[in-house]
């Protein structure tokens, strides 16, 4: 009986043990995974812009096309390879600046003054032409501004085009974006990140 009873209780015993030692091996920590570090995308390369000559300065991504021959006007555009395949013509999707003296306006209320910058180019007659929002007048870097957003149907394509006019002084800067309506979210940001860094620009002494 009692030998019964010691063989009862070392199996018990061996029984207690081994679940005890299963159990140790089951809580130990488990190895955290290898981090794995996701690749951030690499920022676009920059380049600061200055015409001393027109007055005006701002940022644009390097890979993109700057054309300032006019002598009143600069126009960065978006090239074909850096396009989003979706856009029809990319072509169109730019933005010019354009400065002038505040004199040459018979107003010195902003929306009259744009309003007679879109006459003189003749882009409120241009066919198919119509206003999508209205006006918004707010400031642009400390200076008073007013922003129109127009669409152009051509063809099968339609076209945002966003006038700007920012007054500093007696100076006047117009900015001009165009892009497929269709690319608001993409190229129109782009676009407008190019509007947000123009200044006026004036050469320092030290400079």
């Amino acid at each position: 009986m009692i030998k019964q009873m010691i063989t009862n209780y070392f199996y018990f015993l061996a029984v207690s043990l081994f679940l005890l030692l299963t159990a140790c091996q089951n809580n130990d920590p488990v190895p955290d995974p290898t981090p794995t570090l996701t690749p951030t995308p690499e920022t676009a390369a920059i380049t600061q812009y200055s015409n001393e000559f027109i007055g005006v300065t701002f940022q644009y991504p390097t890979d993109w096309i700057l054309d300032d021959t006019n002598i009143d006007s600069i126009t960065v555009s978006i090239p074909n390879d850096t396009a989003p395949p979706a856009a029809p013509r990319p072509s169109n999707a730019r933005v010019t600046i354009f400065t002038g003296n505040r004199d040459n306006f018979n107003s010195d209320d902003p929306l009259t003054m744009l309003n007679s910058f879109l006459i003189g180019t003749g882009l409120n007659n241009t066919p198919g032409i119509s206003v999508v929002q209205d006006p918004i007048t707010f400031e642009h870097r400390g200076y008073p501004a007013v922003s129109l957003h127009l669409q152009r149907n051509q063809n099968d394509l339609q076209l945002s085009l966003i006038p700007t006019l920012i007054i500093k002084d007696d100076k006047v800067i117009i900015t001009l974006i165009s892009f497929p309506s269709n690319l608001r979210s993409t190229v129109g940001v782009q676009l407008a990140a190019v509007v947000d860094s123009v200044d006026f620009y004036t050469r320092t002494l030290d400079q």
